[in-house]
């Protein structure tokens, strides 16, 4: 009898740690309210915490609220991966993503947020990419710069035509081309 509660205990185990393929999931709302998605965020990032949204919060926490606003479709790459971006609910200058391998359990999450390292809150964005797997980094890692770099000239612009929008068309374009650039300084890679 101890045995079959052993190997079943096992095979739960297995199953409940198991990534699916998230074939059915065709948006970031049902991939982030998927409770398998949700255990894996947790699991990769454990109790690590970080002031990149909120004030010393759990990463995972901060990652999953980024990506739980409107949904956005799910793109398919090549070798089963899957990536999944999204704004956070009624803040839209707050996204994330991630490129995830539910084959191999492999992931690398993007997190768009306005603190920096020591905590001081700043108006211009910063992207910090977090990753285990420095092999999929690799691979992925000029794919993921385009997408952050491509996401701040989107929120810059944004920000930019709110707050600038009677200076002259010349003037305009190089104060935004040089926000631009600025912004490309403010991407970093860590490693859980």
């Amino acid at each position: 009898m101890k045995q079959y509660v052993l190997f079943f205990s096992l095979c739960f185990f297995t199953l409940s740690f198991s990534l699916p393929d998230y074939k059915n999931c065709q948006n970031t709302n049902q991939l982030v309210w998927d409770t398998s998605f949700e255990a894996f965020v947790k699991r990769y990032f454990e109790s690590k915490k970080g002031t990149y949204n909120e004030e010393n919060g759990l990463i995972s926490e901060q990652l999953l609220t980024a990506m739980g606003g409107p949904p956005e479709d799910i793109i398919r790459l090549k070798d089963s991966v899957i990536m999944a971006q999204a704004c956070q609910a009624h803040q839209a200058s707050v996204v994330a993503a991630v490129w995830l391998c539910p084959k191999k359990e492999k992931a690398l999450f993007a997190l768009v947020h306005y603190y920096d390292d020591k905590g001081v809150y700043h108006s211009d964005p910063r992207c910090t990419i977090f990753y285990k797997d420095s092999q999929m980094k690799d691979v992925y890692e000029q794919k993921i710069v385009t997408w952050v770099k491509d996401t701040f000239n989107s929120l810059i612009e944004k920000d930019y035509a709110l707050f600038n929008d009677d200076k002259p068309a010349q003037v305009a374009k190089k104060e935004l081309d040089d926000l631009k650039k600025k912004a490309e300084s403010r991407i970093y890679f860590v490693r859980v």
